[in-house]
């Protein structure tokens, strides 16, 4: 944002009491229609509204633009036409010298037509009067600075008595003869030569440093933003205390169900790693059926086609017994029994741990607790 900006406004709207078109040349609380001369009133947030809507404009093309609208005011509708640059002369165009920012108030001449154009200070009654200087617009009300031909009277007849009249701007559109007292109008062209239409232009304002809107706007911003933070904060906090909770539902659990994977490894891990080779290698299933054959082990391999199986007997004399079931039970079961077994020893050293680990987990539930959410 540049610290010194320029943009213009033309404005131009209907009188709501006649019709007429009406220009407004400066920030005026109060336009006189020169047609029917009312006062037309311009509400201070009218004026607020506009000069806001201007500098947004400006600030958003720094390398000029223009704009065309339309603002409702009150009964009035307002045709506003803003652009955004350095401060031109009405007659000619040319750039004005408007000198140091330190002493703006005064007037500027063309150098190029001699035209003069006023810089003064903006009204007080705007919000933003201590940071805009109005260039080239009136500043009074316009009914008190009418464009006017000074002492030059115009010279016409009396329509009753022929009379010789000198019609000067200080009457009133109907007035009566001086020589036979007869009221009578005053032509539309002795009063426009009288009382000149005043044209719509462009009037420029200077803008300086960082208006009170766009502090409110940053305000704003900043306390939504902090305002996001903060939620942002008290959910991480929320989660973070669900969390724990949740850790320590699970590790307080009493259920062994959590416990079952154990027992289908001890029977997968018994079953294969210990029980097959007991039942396939030879040496090891000779030391298993030496130990429970009271007699002599015996240990068989048949082959039938591209099967081969191995079956286990235990000779007592002159009778033979089976030992496939024993085999299979003291050495599969045997690997898992032991498996089992040492699992389930294992369980309570498992439960100690979780219960120290919920504590520590409490622990820190607790210290988030007595902090409670982080404040921004």
């Amino acid at each position: 944002m540049e610290a010194i900006r320029y943009g213009s406004l033309k404005i131009l709207t209907d009188c709501s009491h006649c019709g007429s078109p009406v220009t407004v040349n400066g920030p005026q609380r109060e336009v006189l229609c020169t047609s029917c001369h009312r006062e037309l009133p311009f509400p201070e947030e009218t004026w607020n509204h506009l000069f806001r809507e201007l500098d947004q404009f400006v600030m958003g093309h720094p390398g000029g633009g223009k704009k065309s609208s339309t603002v409702t005011s009150g009964e009035s509708t307002l045709k506003v036409t803003m652009t955004s640059g350095t401060p031109s002369c009405s007659k000619c165009q040319g750039t004005l010298e408007l000198g140091s920012s330190d002493a703006f108030t005064g007037e500027t001449r063309c150098q190029g037509c001699g035209e003069t154009t006023s810089f003064v200070e903006a009204p007080s009654w705007l919000e933003e009067s201590g940071s805009m200087k109005v260039i080239g617009g009136e500043s009074e009300p316009a009914s008190r600075v009418q464009p006017t031909r000074g002492d030059k009277p115009i010279a016409m007849n009396c329509p009753n008595c022929s009379g010789s009249l000198k019609i000067t701007e200080s009457l009133k559109r109907v007035t009566n003869c001086e020589f036979c007292g007869t009221e009578f109008f005053i032509p539309d062209a002795v009063w426009s030569l009288l009382h000149p239409v005043t044209v719509a232009r462009n009037w420029f304002v200077r803008f300086e440093g960082t208006p009170k809107w766009l502090l409110q706007r940053q305000r704003g911003e900043a306390l939504k933003q902090q305002r996001r933070e903060q939620e942002k904060k008290h959910k991480e906090y929320n989660k973070a205390v669900e969390n724990l909770s949740t850790q320590i539902n699970k590790l307080e659990s009493g259920s062994w169900g959590k416990y079952a994977w154990g027992y289908f490894a001890a029977f997968m891990v018994g079953m294969f790693a210990i029980g097959f080779p007991i039942l396939f290698i030879s040496p090891l299933s000779k030391m298993v059926g030496q130990k429970i054959c009271d007699g002599e082990y015996q240990r068989r391999t048949f082959s039938s086609g591209n099967k081969t199986s191995i079956k286990f007997y235990c000779k007592k004399g002159a009778s033979v017994e089976s030992l496939d079931a024993k085999m299979f039970l003291f050495g599969p079961g045997a690997g898992i029994l032991f498996l089992a077994t040492l699992w389930t020893l294992c369980i309570p050293v498992f439960r100690l741990k979780a219960r120290k680990k919920a504590n520590i987990l409490r622990e820190q539930i607790n210290n988030l607790k007595a902090t409670g959410p982080p404040q921004g």
